[in-house]
């Protein structure tokens, strides 16, 4: 089964994504192909080429405040490649305040190592959007 990081992002990214895979090693290319399969709701949709600590150091930069980022996690061959959007496992991130927030509760990351936090945690699935936020 192979399974694909989508970045659905209101803006688009693409000028600025072959210095994003230089600089942060994580490559971003059109996956307007998967659009009608998967739950997102923002114009843009990007693959990612990493995941773990360098796409949320890319998301980090990437964004400003007031942007609004999802990621999900598409597996071909689940389910007959069906994506699945089980809003009660959605997790919201907020990368200005530093909270990440699921269905148990919301929680404050650690402000020094927010990043290496954040990477312990569950942000990406198949089961549900995960949005990050900053403002």
């Amino acid at each position: 089964m192979t399974c694909h990081i989508l970045v659905a992002t209101i803006r688009n990214i693409d000028a600025e994504s072959a210095r994003w895979e230089e600089e942060f090693g994580v490559g971003l290319t059109s996956a307007e192909q998967y659009r009608e399969d998967v739950p997102v709701t923002l114009p843009y949709l990007y693959e990612a080429y990493d995941d773990d600590l360098p796409l949320l150091m890319l998301l980090n930069e990437l964004m400003t405040i007031g942007d609004v980022v999802e990621l999900y996690e598409y597996c071909e061959g689940k389910k007959g490649g069906v994506a699945m959007n089980r809003k009660e496992e959605a997790v919201t991130v907020n990368l200005h305040q530093k909270t990440y927030q699921d269905q148990h509760g919301t929680y404050k990351l650690n402000q020094k190592k927010w990043l290496n936090d954040l990477a312990t945690k569950r942000y990406l699935t198949d089961r549900s959007v995960t949005t990050f936020l900053k403002y």
